[in-house]
């Protein structure tokens, strides 16, 4: 369906006409497609809340929103017939094969847009090696078991973790390296940073099938094998301990608002079509007029989760279904076939009304400026995440707990960081030690203080009948009273 009204659209009078029949005829389509019923989101524009319908008062479009990836979602738009979702939207300007923010290299450090913690210090990857061989030893130490790092960045985290345990030879011998990257770009610069080299160039003509294939390879920095995956469910059944540093955050989430209609969905639609100076792929939020399929599964769904007068005190809520899904995938996995799973992720244990950032060159900008070179990430809601890793494998014996969340600093005090700093301190240069404390600081300081260290939270699945995970045990302590 045209948004011009098919024919009146040759000429700016008839384009006018165009649009007011199409404002006055438009209502929720329901389609018939092969014999069953398909609702389809509304495109009635004119009832669509936050729209003016004074067009000498239209909004303006954010700086630099002309971009390949703004042009492809407004033609998104337009081909659908009406808005996108806010998850929606944030899929495709990460995830989009070509004008992804995600696919377009190297997004991470002091040259990309943002800096995690295992950049900020060798010892954030140290410390989680740390966690992860002593919860390789709660599991039993089981001979062959999988180390997944998912969303691995750079690389630099899974560096260091196996730096640092490379003289733990039984724990070295029993793993193998997995990790889940989609981006090609990325899957390059971890093979560089892991010092990888094909099973060819490592064992020569008797490397067997398959030999030269960058999908997996020997690591430099302790021997470990190392296989690359673009999902989880590619990883190799088996005992398993899984890493995440900042993934959650980075999956699409939708929002919702109060409004005197009761709860209505942001959506993210272009702006009115063909004014005179006005950018042709430029986007705006609006509100759904009506029920959306998330306001309508998703969103009740979530709420039962929440004690009622939290829900009475909201005047807005973000649900990512994504992230929720993603660590029941984790959870079903620890349930399954054993092990444990860590995630440390900036946000809190609650819902949160309003936290969708976009960050490019270090620097916080407008949500919709130049979509697709611009990093966009919502805080997480620990609380959603519980509620998901409760809801999986009920009734199982088996079933999973989530413990936490911790804060970073928190996290890593327990993993005994004060002293791995004085021990680096000890055989550090002047610069070296510079360094070294600038990045301790950042790791463990309050926001209020530049740190990221109460920020930063840290939460941890098992099973429930598996021992408390190192650095959750004063967490546990507070659940059980």
């Amino acid at each position: 369906l045209g948004l011009h009204g098919g024919g009146h659209g040759r000429s700016p009078k008839g384009r006018r006409m165009g649009r007011r029949m199409w404002r006055r005829w438009s209502q929720q389509l329901i389609r018939q497609v092969h014999g069953r019923t398909c609702s389809v989101v509304s495109v009635d524009r004119s009832g669509l809340m936050g729209i003016s319908e004074d067009t000498e008062k239209k909004p303006t479009p954010p700086p630099g929103s002309d971009t390949p990836l703004a042009r492809h979602v407004a033609s998104l738009i337009r081909f659908r017939g009406g808005p996108l979702t806010l998850a929606e939207f944030m899929h495709e300007a990460m995830t989009h094969p070509k004008h992804g923010y995600y696919t377009q290299g190297d997004v991470f450090g002091s040259k990309g847009d943002f800096i995690t913690s295992p950049e900020v210090s060798q010892m954030m990857g140290e410390l989680m090696g740390i966690w992860a061989l002593c919860a390789w030893q709660q599991a039993g130490q089981p001979k062959k078991f999988r180390l997944v790092e998912i969303g691995p960045g750079r690389g630099t985290m899974m560096a260091d973790l196996l730096r640092a345990t490379s003289t733990f030879r039984e724990f070295v011998n029993a793993l193998t390296v997995h990790l889940v990257e989609v981006s090609k770009p990325m899957r390059r610069l971890q093979w560089t940073m892991l010092r990888c080299q094909t099973l060819r160039e490592h064992f020569g003509d008797a490397a067997g099938p398959n030999a030269d294939t960058e999908d997996v390879g020997i690591s430099f920095v302790s021997g470990a094998t190392v296989h690359w995956h673009a999902d989880l469910d590619e990883v190799p059944d088996g005992p398993s301990v899984i890493l995440a540093h900042e993934l959650l955050d980075a999956l699409p989430a939708h929002r919702f608002m109060k409004t005197e209609r009761g709860w209505r969905e942001v959506l993210v639609d272009v702006l009115d079509h063909n004014v005179e100076g006005e950018s042709s792929c430029a986007l705006r939020f609006v509100l759904a007029p009506g029920e959306t399929p998330a306001s309508r599964l998703l969103l009740p769904s979530r709420l039962k989760g929440l004690d009622p007068e939290k829900v009475a005190e909201l005047g807005a809520i973000e649900v990512s279904a994504k992230a929720m899904a993603y660590s029941q995938k984790i959870a079903m996995r620890v349930e399954q076939q054993g092990g444990a799973a860590l995630l440390i992720d900036y946000g809190k244990d609650g819902p949160h009304e309003s936290s969708l950032k976009a960050i490019k060159d270090h620097k916080f900008v407008d949500a919709l400026h130049a979509p697709g070179k611009t990093d966009l990430s919502v805080d997480v809601d620990f609380s959603a995440v519980r509620q998901a890793v409760e809801e999986q494998g009920a009734g199982s014996d088996n079933k999973t707990m989530l413990h936490g969340p911790v804060t970073q600093a928190s996290f890593l005090y327990s993993l005994g960081i004060r002293t791995r700093l004085e021990s680096l301190l000890q055989h550090a240069s002047e610069e070296q030690k510079e360094s070294l404390l600038t990045g301790f600081k950042r790791l463990v300081d309050n926001a209020e203080h530049g740190g990221m260290g109460d920020k930063y939270m840290a939460v941890a699945i098992t099973r429930m009948n598996a021992p408390t995970p190192i650095a959750f045990e004063e967490a546990a302590t507070v659940m059980s009273e």
